[in-house]
């Protein structure tokens, strides 16, 4: 039998006990809606979307309205996964070998694009942005007016203390394309001041022609242009589906590759035919978006030293890319939009390099479509 000292005291436990824990109160069903939507928006990211989107309905339903996001996609992890590109600063001889380097190099984003299968039923809403599509994971997105979208790393491989950013803009087709790129980059040099600037290997001239600088510099040019056309067919069913999209981006973590939409160029998307390019059979071609026939003019510069005491650029090259048989009035001085795609700020020395190429003697080149 319980002493009634005992049965006091476990009593009086229990009135502590529910007199320290009231009813719980939902803090949360406190905050108005617009509120809430302003969080989502800046926490932005899929993923931590994805998990907010589990916690309740309310929180479900105002996750799936965030109108500002960056989908982040993981590197593929299966046994599948290929393995690392080679570099692009080695052109093999013959056009069917460079089309098969240029085209092996783009094998991570071929399986980006491939439905990864979600290894069961049971999983969450932010494990489904590394087994689906981003087509698939943005699907319940109503409201979607600016996404950035970012890979793992650029698809193109390029020898140790190489350099290679691009810019492209895409509607239906290139609109436009920008490449920097150098075969290597070293140290700013030692000079004693006054002293004369040291005169660049082989000069600009013919040699750009004769010693296989030229060459390498289409090997560039084609590849930019596969994975720039590659990653516009990923974008396209995406702009499909949302039509409230003001931008649209997407690059890799290590900015070696950047592709944009705006509205204008998003409208012409959906307002005109698209043509994709052929797809050789039994082979690991990625899908994308066929290229038109091209105008480019190339600046170039055998050794580029930065003002200031910025590092050495060794074969500095600047490409700017616009469709062929485009109207004068269309086409705005390439040298402006040129110099202006590299302008934010942890890219200033490769948009100050770029100013300076600018200025000097360009060439003219024309590539057929493909």
């Amino acid at each position: 039998m319980q002493s009634p000292m005992s049965s006091s005291s476990s009593s009086s436990a229990f009135d502590l006990h529910h007199l320290s824990m009231p009813d719980f109160d939902d803090h949360f069903d406190r905050l108005p809606d617009p509120l809430l939507l302003t969080v989502f928006n800046r926490i932005g990211d899929v993923k931590s979307l994805g998990r907010c989107s589990a916690v309740s309905r309310r929180f479900h339903s105002l996750a799936f309205l965030s109108d500002d996001l960056l989908l982040r996609v993981d590197p593929s992890s299966d046994h599948h996964s290929p393995s690392p590109s080679p570099p692009v600063d080695k052109p093999r001889g013959g056009g069917a070998g460079l089309f098969s380097l240029l085209l092996h190099l783009l094998r991570p984003l071929h399986h980006l694009l491939c439905k990864k299968p979600s290894p069961t039923a049971a999983d969450s809403a932010a494990d489904a942005v590394n087994h689906h599509s981003p087509r698939e994971v943005l699907k319940g997105f109503t409201d979607l007016r600016r996404l950035r979208i970012e890979l793992p790393e650029g698809e193109l491989g390029v020898d140790d203390g190489a350099l290679l950013r691009w810019r492209a803009r895409f509607g239906s087709t290139l609109d436009r394309c920008v490449i920097f790129a150098a075969s290597s980059v070293e140290p700013p040099s030692i000079r004693q001041p006054g002293s004369p600037e040291e005169p660049s290997p082989g000069g600009d001239g013919e040699s750009f022609y004769m010693d296989g600088s030229l060459k390498l510099r289409v090997v560039w040019t084609i590849s930019t242009l596969i994975a720039a056309s590659a990653r516009h067919y990923l974008l396209r069913p995406i702009v499909e589906d949302h039509l409230t999209l003001e931008t649209l981006v997407l690059a890799d973590a290590d900015r070696q590759g950047i592709l944009s939409m705006g509205r204008a160029q998003m409208d012409d998307l959906r307002a005109r035919p698209v043509v994709d390019a052929p797809k050789g059979e039994g082979t690991d071609q990625p899908h994308r978006t066929v290229v038109p026939a091209l105008d480019m003019r190339l600046w170039y510069a055998p050794r580029l030293e930065l003002p200031g005491g910025g590092p050495v650029l060794i074969g500095a090259t600047l490409i700017a890319i616009w469709p062929a048989g485009r109207p004068a009035e269309e086409v705005d001085e390439p040298a402006k939009w040129v110099t202006e795609s590299f302008r934010e700020e942890e890219e200033e020395p490769v948009g100050l390099a770029a100013r300076i190429l600018a200025k000097r003697k360009s060439y003219c080149l024309e590539m057929n479509s493909f």
